[in-house]
């Protein structure tokens, strides 16, 4: 929280972490997986090394959904069946992305609404329940 990406960490010709700012000051993150979630602004998707990857995929938030008493309460992401979907624990809420490979939004949206809750139940199921709450692609 409140840690702004400036620049990749590079070891041994990988991505090993970023470089960030906070507001405590400058601070070092290791990670065998750097996923650059920081929006459309994105310093670390701007940096050449990344470009290839920002081709491929679309991070899209698309819902945020109130918390329930047995939910889990953890920062986590799910890989089913080829799709991506990440969850950050927001205390009342879950704050949830999408992984929508780039240029396939408009196919998913001719399968509809219903289908794309139906696909975010799979993936995460105690979300089930709650992917009805989605009204719109807004």
């Amino acid at each position: 929280m409140q840690a702004n990406a400036k620049e990749l960490l590079w070891e041994d010709g990988r991505v090993a972490g970023v470089r960030a700012q906070t507001p405590e000051g400058a601070l070092e993150i290791r990670a065998d997986l750097t996923i650059a979630a920081d929006g459309r602004e994105s310093v670390v998707r701007k940096k050449p090394a990344w470009r290839s990857w920002s081709s491929v995929l679309r991070w899209t938030c698309c819902v945020t959904a109130d918390q329930a008493i047995d939910d889990p309460h953890e920062t986590f992401g799910y890989i089913r069946d080829g799709r991506i979907m990440a969850l950050i624990d927001r205390g009342a809420y879950w704050q949830c992305a999408y992984v929508i490979p780039k240029g396939t939004l408009a196919q998913l949206h001719e399968r509809g609404l219903g289908e794309f809750r139906r696909q975010i139940g799979e993936i995460v199921p105690f979300l089930n329940d709650r992917a009805d709450e989605l009204r719109t692609w807004e």
